[in-house]
């Protein structure tokens, strides 16, 4: 069916991976006097964005920061602020949680140069859902929960809503994650739980992407040079972080280590990785030592991580959930 898929509505990237590529690594430096910190975009200045969990309250604040250590912390009067994206001139988009209840009740945001935090609406009228991807044009993609039941997601530009956002075959969920300055846009779509492919969305045409031999394929952002990074996951729910090259159509394995997730990528090809069982984020830098942040450190395939556990006071607050979905 998938081919099917493809063939009708779009070009069906093709199955060729390379071997693992090495790199190296850089943590992204955590808040001091945090729980943890994780990061979910990166620009072409190195700025990370995300959010942290404070150790003495408990409580969340979102963030940049350079990889240096040098970091802003801010908040959402309305409730937590969690920075999916930041552009080149500093501005941040995201989700606020204002409640527990998940995707359906955050509100999507975005924080001008300014400081000022502005909610996405549609028109005049109040919008839930998440600003997920934000290119140098203001122009950004996003996604949230529809009136029949599924995902479906949208275009804004400069904090406001602009127009619905579909890819070929109308499935019943489609998440949006990241748009590049030629408008670009990547993601993924499911019409079943627990499966999905990723899709390229341009010019009104559809491009259905999946990593070979996998259950689910999720692309999570795109630059410029059409590389967009990817997370994919097998049947025995390990995840696999790759880069698909748009223009060639091939996967690149970053199997330097294991059960990571993708998620924004710059234009210099400097990616954020997460791995959710210990709550650390890092940057990947695909290019030599010499071309990569000093911070960093030279990494081959099956390198190990360390992995140290995740705090208890996190896990029983439940929240850890809810802050990886993306």
């Amino acid at each position: 069916m998938r081919n099917v898929f493809a063939f009708l509505f779009g070009c069906l990237a093709s199955l060729n991976a390379l071997p693992g590529n090495a790199g190296v690594l850089i943590p992204v430096p955590p808040i001091p006097g945090s729980y943890f910190t994780l990061a979910f975009d990166i620009n072409d200045d190195n700025i990370v964005a995300g959010f942290f969990v404070d150790a003495s309250s408990g409580k969340a604040h979102a963030f940049y920061e350079s990889l240096d250590g040098n970091y802003t912390v801010f908040d959402d009067s309305s409730g937590l602020a969690m920075p999916q994206t930041i552009n080149n001139d500093g501005i941040i988009s995201g989700q606020t949680v204002v409640t527990d209840q998940g995707l359906c009740d955050v509100i999507p945001f975005e924080r001008g140069l300014d400081g000022t935090i502005v909610h996405i609406k549609k028109g005049k009228k109040p919008f839930t859902g998440v600003a997920a991807g934000l290119n140098n044009k203001g122009e950004f993609v996003g996604y949230y929960c529809d009136k029949n039941g599924g995902v479906s997601s949208y275009y804004g530009k400069l904090g406001k809503y602009k127009a619905p956002l579909t890819v070929a075959g109308l499935p019943l969920a489609t998440v949006a994650t990241g748009i590049n300055n030629t408008g670009i846009v990547a993601g993924y779509f499911s019409n079943t739980p627990g499966q999905s492919s990723g899709f390229l969305l341009h010019n009104g045409i559809t491009t259905v992407v999946t990593y070979p031999g996998a259950n689910a394929t999720a692309l999570t952002d795109i630059n410029d040079h059409g590389l967009a990074a990817g997370t994919a996951t097998d049947a025995q729910s390990q995840t696999r972080a790759f880069v698909f090259d748009t223009k060639n159509q091939t996967f690149q394995d970053l199997d330097v280590f294991g059960g990571v997730q993708t998620s924004g990528m710059n234009n210099e090809g400097l990616l954020i990785v997460n791995m959710p069982s210990s709550l650390q984020s890092f940057v990947f830098c695909m290019r030599s030592k010499k071309k990569c942040p000093s911070t960093g450190t030279e990494v081959s395939t099956n390198h190990a991580l360390p992995a140290p556990a995740p705090s208890a006071a996190v896990l029983r607050s439940g929240l850890l959930p809810r802050f990886l979905e993306h």
